[in-house]
């Protein structure tokens, strides 16, 4: 994330000018089986977009921390010790198994999961807005105002819009590691999660203050062109695979996790903290 940030395609209306702040090479870890096998990234950029990288990975990671406290509030713990036979830990990623060789019991625990994993982005998405409505604060910095204003000052539209675009890359992060790793997990694909998120979001801060979605679509899909195509440029995101009949697979994930939800909201509900 942090070097998609140093990139001119990203937030291009900061500048490249100035002193290198962060100029250093971390080692990454490619694969979760294999922790030796590491590859050093290089990440150097100026201070101002340095600032915002850093922003945007505690934004990331604030979103991950909320979405698995969503899971704990909803019940899940206790659900997959009870539905799955004591289990006490969910894996992120798991085996792929043919769907068509799977037990009902099977198909189930992978509907059941999915259902699951709506529930704890629309906790995380919730608890999350309060985040995005204190970097949309007026009063922040000259380092947070550079980063989320226009022409205006600073908009809360344009950081929501900053905030989708940052959680979409984060989600084509996610799906990439489980494709290279030949893998799968319950998440939505990174579409179908970012539009999910993204209503959750706007729903919520609509409550609390007026957006006006003029404005926020227009900024919401400038972030995201330039999101895209720089995950284009590392191979996480392919757009030839987007034909209308992926699309409209798309459309049928959104609507089967409707259901699912529908389906499962119960499962969990003599462990879930509060009602919904």
């Amino acid at each position: 994330m942090r070097d998609h940030v140093a990139r001119s395609g990203i937030l291009p209306y900061l500048d490249l000018d100035g002193e290198a702040v962060a100029n250093c090479e971390l080692p990454f870890i490619l694969d979760p089986e294999a922790f030796d096998r590491r590859v050093n990234w290089g990440i150097k950029t100026n201070a101002i977009r340095s600032f915002a990288a850093g922003i945007i990975a505690d934004l990331c990671n604030t979103f991950v921390v909320l979405h698995e406290f969503g899971h704990i509030i909803c019940g899940h713990i206790e659900g997959i010790r009870y539905y799955e036979e004591g289990k006490k830990l969910s894996e992120l990623v798991c085996r792929p198994r043919k769907r068509l060789n799977a037990t009902t019991r099977h198909i189930e625990t992978l509907e059941r999961r999915k259902a699951w994993e709506r529930d704890a982005d629309m906790i995380g998405a919730i608890f999350l807005a309060q985040f995005v409505g204190n970097l949309a604060n007026p009063i922040l910095t000259e380092q947070h105002t550079r980063v989320f204003t226009d022409a205006k000052g600073v908009e809360l539209e344009h950081t929501l819009a900053i905030v989708v675009a940052a959680l979409f890359a984060f989600f084509c992060y996610v799906q990439g590691s489980h494709r290279k790793l030949h893998k799968e997990s319950s998440h939505p694909h990174p579409f179908v999660r970012g539009l999910f998120v993204k209503d959750i979001l706007v729903k919520e801060l609509a409550r609390r203050k007026n957006v006006n979605m003029k404005k926020f679509n227009a900024f919401m899909m400038e972030r995201l062109d330039e999101m895209m195509d720089a995950l284009i440029d590392i191979e996480l995101l392919d757009m030839r695979t987007y034909s209308a009949a992926h699309h409209r697979a798309l459309e049928r994930e959104r609507n089967s996790l409707k259901t699912l939800h529908a389906t499962f909201k119960e499962s969990c509900a003599r462990w879930r903290w509060f009602e919904w």
